[in-house]
């Protein structure tokens, strides 16, 4: 991927709300995490919870037990462009991994969710930010964010 501009990306963000940085991951980098993930759910099952809801399993200590998720939080695609939309102080709370089997049909309602209050009034530093790797090919029509 070439170089972002992370001044024109945090200008579409501060716009949208969100947004979408396409092959951010490199093709072995999703297929190491993919495999990782597996290989954790393999040896660690009770660390991954069925949550029933569309096939949705999840585990918030995945980084404790995978080395290789460090590079989804230091990515040097992604890191420079949150200290553009924050600032330098960037405070890591959460490392969330959900694996979503394939449904037919509609998906189940999302609920997604932050651990503070929504006030689009304070400062995006002031705020949660989420970032989101998709390890599998979706599109508008497919993802579940």
């Amino acid at each position: 991927m070439a170089a972002l501009d992370t001044g024109s990306a945090a200008d579409d963000f501060t716009r949208d709300g969100f947004l979408v940085l396409p092959a951010v991951l490199t093709a072995p980098e999703v297929s190491e995490l993919n495999a990782a993930i597996e290989a954790h759910r393999a040896e660690f099952p009770a660390l991954w919870p069925d949550r029933g809801e569309g096939g949705r399993c999840q585990s918030v200590t995945a980084l404790l037990g995978i080395p290789g998720f460090d590079r989804g939080i230091l990515h040097p695609e992604v890191l420079p462009l949150v200290k553009a939309l924050i600032g330098e102080n960037v405070v890591f709370e959460e490392h969330s991994v959900m694996v979503r089997a394939p449904i037919d049909g509609d998906p189940p309602p999302t609920s997604w969710h932050r651990d503070v209050a929504h006030d689009p009034e304070l400062p995006l530093r002031l705020r949660a930010l989420s970032v989101v790797y998709y390890l599998t090919d979706v599109d508008a029509g497919t993802h579940c964010f």
